[in-house]
């Protein structure tokens, strides 16, 4: 079955550049593969369309079905892009971190998929990792505390609505608090939610440890400082 769309994944700094869209959201990189042309094909020339980018090379790692449709998804490695950065199409291009990136999305079941699957495959490229000795036994019940309060609120009201229950809490922060006593001599943001995921309780285990990647960095840097 020939792909019906292409998309490209461009990351830098921790954020990820995407196109506005008619709706006024806005979308990664890409479009729908033209008759006689291959996805490689279809991406350089989709991209350079929208973003006036030049695509030198990129990895494919993701592909979504829909239907009878078929969307493949490139990781950009290794680029040309005008400076300043615009459009030739006249579209607003914007760098997102991952929190912006999914709030502004267009298509939010196909990014989230796709950006998931992005740091999972290539979790070394611009992580943030911290030293284990870098923080006091007072700085980690911070970071939890500080965790559990930026994700668990966010969650029932955003994803659950379901009433806050107070033991939530507390199980999320001990668990969070086993992973940080553990033997770990660095860890970041990918590893602690790792370390998260056979944990269960009555609130839904994707969206915490989705909370947890989401916030590790901040809830650190509040604490300790960027």
């Amino acid at each position: 079955m020939k792909a019906a769309a292409v998309v490209g994944l461009f990351y830098k700094d921790n954020k990820f550049l995407m196109v506005s869209r008619k709706s006024g959201l806005y979308g990664l990189l890409g479009g729908k593969i033209e008759e006689n042309e291959t996805t490689y094909q279809a991406l350089v020339r989709e991209v350079a369309e929208e973003s006036g980018i030049k695509v030198k090379d990129g990895i494919p790692f993701f592909v979504r079905f829909d239907g009878n449709c078929e969307t493949h998804c490139f990781y950009i490695t290794d680029y040309n892009a005008p400076n300043p950065l615009v459009s030739p199409e006249g579209l607003d291009l914007q760098w997102f971190d991952y929190k912006d990136a999914i709030k502004n999305s267009e298509f939010k079941e196909y990014n989230v998929a796709c950006i998931k699957c992005f740091r999972e495959r290539f979790k070394e490229v611009n992580r943030k990792v911290y030293s284990s000795k870098s923080f006091t036994t007072q700085q980690r019940k911070d970071i939890c505390n500080k965790m559990a309060e930026l994700i668990l609120p966010k969650i029932v009201e955003e994803w659950l609505g379901e009433c806050y229950k107070e033991h939530q809490k507390e199980t999320y922060i001990n668990e969070l608090s086993y992973v940080f006593d553990s033997e770990f001599l660095s860890f970041d943001a990918y590893q602690i939610t790792k370390h998260l995921d056979d944990w269960s309780a009555d609130i839904d285990l994707v969206h915490i440890l989705e909370g947890t990647y989401m916030y590790f960095d901040e809830a650190v840097e509040s604490v300790i400082g960027p």
